[in-house]
């Protein structure tokens, strides 16, 4: 397999520091490679699938976002402590908690038929409606309902937060502004990754070199047979480095908060964050109009 060309440290999403050059696909034993995979789960496209609504058997072509969702969600799963045991709950099966299946059929809900691409505000809608091990607050407009986060841990039973922030990097690119704060929301304590990718092709970002303007990403355009058992989940094998300018500008930010400190921590970052010289901060705390906007997925072509 290709050797990833990094060099110098690559700081993962939640702040752990791995040495760059260490990070080669074949040598799984190797201490990054194992802290990658520790940490994360790499979902990809699989054929022979079965109880697929568009009586399809396979995700290629259309589901690259949808595994992209997948994976950010094994990784929020991982961070709450449940380990691997859940793995099931991604299975190749209709009636798999956080299957393709599930994941195409909500987006039906929010104009996405059964076996098309999803953009990455769309996939935060589904999660909030899907996810159940945490609850789900959707950030819109740039505008935090900071109530909102911290009543979860006004009761005497607290329950961490998914913070998902759909977010646009620029308008055709990413200026060098925009390419610093997601160096910085990766690196977050609570940072959980980022769903995005390339034009037409959806990855999920995991970390980024210091040295190197690249971006560490797990990408699911990888097809291989459906994943039914434990056994053939697969392995980590195919990562890449992107470099920030190849990146599309519509992403979605992922934050997990389990504490009421860190829900604060993390408004403050955000409410306190200017781009260049810019005199007004990039978030602002308040109550966003409420519902689904499609056109924040409206520069997206194709996600596969």
């Amino acid at each position: 397999m290709e050797r990833i060309l990094a060099k110098g440290e690559i700081v993962l999403a939640g702040g752990t520091v791995v040495s760059g050059s260490s990070i080669v696909q074949q040598e799984a034993s190797n201490v990054a490679a194992r802290i990658i995979e520790n940490n994360f789960t790499w979902f990809s496209y699989r054929t022979g699938l079965e109880g697929m609504m568009n009586g399809g058997t396979t995700d290629m072509g259309w589901g690259c976002m949808h595994r992209t969702g997948q994976m950010l969600l094994m990784r929020v799963l991982q961070s709450l402590g449940k380990g691997k045991g859940c793995l099931e709950y991604f299975m190749d099966r209709r009636e798999a908690k956080y299957s393709v299946h599930q994941i195409a059929e909500v987006g039906e809900k929010y104009g996405k038929p059964f076996g098309t691409w999803l953009g990455p505000s769309t996939l935060a809608f589904i999660v909030r409606d899907l996810f159940t091990e945490a609850k789900v607050e959707v950030v819109l407009d740039q505008i935090i309902d900071d109530q909102a986060i911290l009543s979860h841990f006004e009761n005497s039973s607290p329950t961490p937060v998914l913070v998902l922030i759909p977010f646009m990097l620029g308008l055709d690119r990413i200026n060098p502004e925009n390419e610093s704060f997601l160096h910085n929301c990766l690196a977050a304590p609570f940072s959980t990754g980022l769903c995005g990718g390339t034009p037409n092709h959806a990855l999920y970002l995991i970390g980024h070199s210091h040295s190197t303007s690249s971006i560490l990403c797990l990408d699911p355009h990888t097809t291989q047979p459906a994943f039914t058992s434990i056994s053939s989940l697969g392995c980590i094998a195919s990562n890449s480095l992107e470099s920030v300018s190849s990146l599309d500008t519509s992403c979605l930010l992922t934050f997990l908060v389990k504490t009421k400190d860190e829900a604060n921590d993390l408004i403050e970052r955000l409410v306190t964050t200017r781009l260049g010289n810019s005199k007004w901060p990039l978030f602002a705390k308040g109550k966003p109009a409420a519902g689904f906007d499609s056109d924040l997925d409206m520069d997206v072509e194709d996600w596969d």
